[in-house]
């Protein structure tokens, strides 16, 4: 009785039952490729949805990286492992999220912004619900290896605290994969955390010796497997085998009997639906969108409580005027740093779309293309970012995505009072100067160095030469002032070829973009007769708080090198 559903130049993995009969997987359809790839292409998936016949086929996950085992939580909405890779490092954030059926409203569950690479699982995956619970049960894995490792219980209950606060281990005889310093001695280098290297975690290393996924029959009993054995395990750290498969490796118990149907949420958002019968593409090339598709062109709106509501609390005196609207970019290349698109390390290609205005009481209300993924910086009212995303969100067509707060504290409700900005029409959004979207180091900022700053530093101050220079010779095309600005912009990321082996990944309030730049800094207090307009220092400023990246796009960078306009090959 069985039945081929898909076909085409994609892999689609990872199904399951969605409780109004459709088919929820994972698909390299969405395009695109990792960009952390090496040597070899490594196609970008995320979530699909299909009817059960295999027909009218939907993406109702935008988001730019990849994304593992969907299942359904019991009360109806998707449970599913992403990466965030949104200016921090490769290995810092693969851990459970949870959306609406339709793909509407994602949200981290816990473990999106540990503090140190020891602070917790290096990978969640195989999120399943715990039945009669609230608890989720899933595979503590490596990032560099396969879904073995050990087992945990997370409560989305309890406070995330950044670490192992919802966390429960099932079967601590298994370590973490992957999470331990090589040399702990390294850990505290300079007064940094996280600054070590790391390695597979001893008996972890070895997938024959660790678990793979786990089936939940209740707070106290699981299936899962080890080797090529089943198992049955319980909470207290007994184990008993079931069943041993001597030829093969066993993976991914599932009971047969029948199971409680979760409630389905009706969709309230308009879909993104893809082409019936596309012509066979090349590897990372997307699965063609239906232009008539009205979940492709129909805005959302997203609506912000009080931007003031962060865990991390503004610095004192602290004046919110605006959020900046940033699009970040599938790769379309298929190897790392090919091109190089600044001074991070593998960073990812962004465009500055404008921004929105934020009230007095910290309210904004604005439309959001929707089916495109975004991350939002609040601007102080000289522009500059005070605080910025380093995950990113999408809407669906029609849907209101509501925040309370920027990085607010998990399980928190708005407070109980009308906000300023939701009670008008929602804001279009205001683009920023011109090199901003496509983004362009060669059109944004070079413009302002060739009419303030070359008549004194040019090719005779061999020191600090800020002219486009001989960039066609450039190991990646980039112009002599970008390379000598580099120690006096701000980014996230290691320089050229080298690895920051962890970022901080919250975007600590007063601490990130122009607001720390020396380039900034010395222009406000006076270098020498250098007199900016407001829009130079604008420009300068976006640049900055937008990575001080080089290029705004993978493709062409011959062009855009040479102040070409080179529009982004998949937005």
């Amino acid at each position: 009785g069985l039945s081929q559903h898909t076909d085409g130049a994609w892999n689609d993995v990872h199904p399951c039952w969605m409780p109004d009969g459709k088919i929820l997987f994972i698909s390299e359809r969405r395009g695109g490729f990792l960009r952390c790839s090496g040597s070899r292409p490594c196609p970008n998936f995320t979530m699909h949805a299909m009817d059960a016949d295999g027909s009218n086929i939907v993406r109702i996950s935008h988001h730019e990286t990849n994304e593992w085992h969907p299942s359904i939580n019991n009360d109806g909405k998707i449970l599913y492992t992403r990466w965030d890779y949104v200016d921090r490092g490769d290995d810092q954030a693969h851990h459970p999220w949870i959306a609406a059926p339709d793909g509407r409203d994602p949200r981290a569950i816990h473990g999106n912004y540990k503090y140190q690479h020891q602070d917790g699982a290096d990978m969640e995956v195989y999120v399943r619900p715990i039945p009669d619970s609230h608890k989720y049960v899933a595979l503590a894995a490596p990032h560099h290896g396969g879904s073995y490792g050990s087992l945990i219980v997370i409560d989305p209950k309890a406070d995330d605290d950044d670490g192992m606060g919802p966390v429960k281990r099932l079967t601590p005889d298994d370590g973490f994969p992957e999470t331990r310093l090589t040399n702990p001695e390294e850990y505290e280098t300079n007064g940094e955390r996280g600054t070590g290297k790391y390695t597979f975690n001893g008996e972890a290393e070895k997938s024959n010796k660790s678990y793979a996924a786990a089936f939940p029959l209740s707070e106290n009993y699981y299936m899962t497997t080890r080797n090529k054995k089943l198992y049955l395990i319980d909470a207290f750290g007994n184990r008993e085998l079931i069943f041993e498969m001597p030829d093969m490796y066993a993976l991914g118990p599932v009971p047969v009997k029948a199971r409680k149907t979760p409630p389905i949420i009706p969709s309230h958002t308009e879909a993104v639906k893809l082409v019936d019968a596309p012509e066979y593409l090349k590897v990372g090339d997307e699965h063609p969108i239906e232009k008539s598709a009205a979940g492709y062109k129909t805005p959302g709106t997203v609506s912000v409580m009080n931007v003031y509501n962060s865990r991390i609390q503004f610095p004192e005196g602290t004046k919110i005027t605006a959020l900046r609207i940033i699009l970040v970019l599938q790769k379309t290349t298929p190897v790392h740093q090919a091109p190089a698109i600044g001074y991070g390390m593998e960073t990812g290609a962004r465009s500055v779309l404008g921004t929105v205005p934020v009230e007095t009481d910290g309210s904004a209300f604005f439309k959001l293309p929707s089916a495109k993924s975004v991350y939002f910086q609040a601007l102080d009212e000289n522009g500059e970012a005070v605080q910025s995303m380093m995950s990113s969100t999408y809407v669906q067509g029609g849907e209101n995505l509501s925040c309370i707060g920027c990085h607010e504290k998990k399980g928190q409700t708005p407070e109980n009072r009308q906000r300023l900005a939701l009670q008008r029409a929602p804001s279009e959004i205001t683009p920023e100067p011109s090199g901003s979207n496509p983004f362009s180091y060669p059109m944004l900022v070079q413009p302002v160095l060739d009419k303030n700053c070359v008549e004194c530093h040019n090719s005779s101050d061999k020191t600090f030469d800020l002219q486009a220079g001989n960039w066609e010779e450039d190991e990646y095309k980039w112009y002599t002032s970008y390379r000598n600005l580099q120690k006096y912009a701000w980014h996230r990321g290691a320089l050229g070829k080298g690895y920051d082996f962890w970022n901080h990944p919250r975007s600590i309030p007063g601490e990130v973009g122009a607001k720390v730049s020396d380039l900034i800094r010395i222009l406000k207090n006076g270098h020498y007769k250098v007199k900016l307009s407001d829009e130079e220092m604008r420009r300068l400023v976006v640049w900055i708080d937008a990575n001080s990246d080089f290029y705004g796009s993978y493709e062409n960078i011959t062009e855009q090198a040479a102040g070409e306009v080179v529009w982004p090959a998949m937005e």
